[in-house]
């Protein structure tokens, strides 16, 4: 039961920061000209949360009274899906990117 447990906190604390992700590619900062840019930035503030996500986990794997390694590959699931659906998303298909591209060709 202790598996299953930590397999739910990870996964809803994977998939909260996931959502953090998904606001911080969405927000005004990112909606800059240089598109290539954009993608370094999205992909470095990615891998830090990332990160910090895990080894938070890590760091408080002593005080969790549920199993450390389910939490563990269950966020490391949940952000990776989270960011896979994030990426899903934020296409268009004919969307405004497109449409853009076609006027100034």
């Amino acid at each position: 039961m202790t598996y299953a447990i930590g397999a739910l906190a990870g996964l809803i604390y994977g998939g909260l920061f996931g959502l953090v992700k998904h606001l911080f590619r969405n927000s005004s900062l990112l909606k800059k000209k240089d598109a290539v840019k954009q993608v370094y930035i999205y992909m470095a503030v990615s891998m830090a949360i990332n990160i910090a996500v895990l080894l938070s986990i890590y760091f408080v794997r002593n005080l969790l009274p549920w199993s450390f390694t389910a939490m563990l590959i269950a966020a490391a699931v949940s952000l990776s899906l989270a960011g896979k659906l994030s990426a899903f998303r934020g296409q268009k298909q004919g969307g405004e990117n497109e449409r853009k591209v076609r006027q100034e060709g």
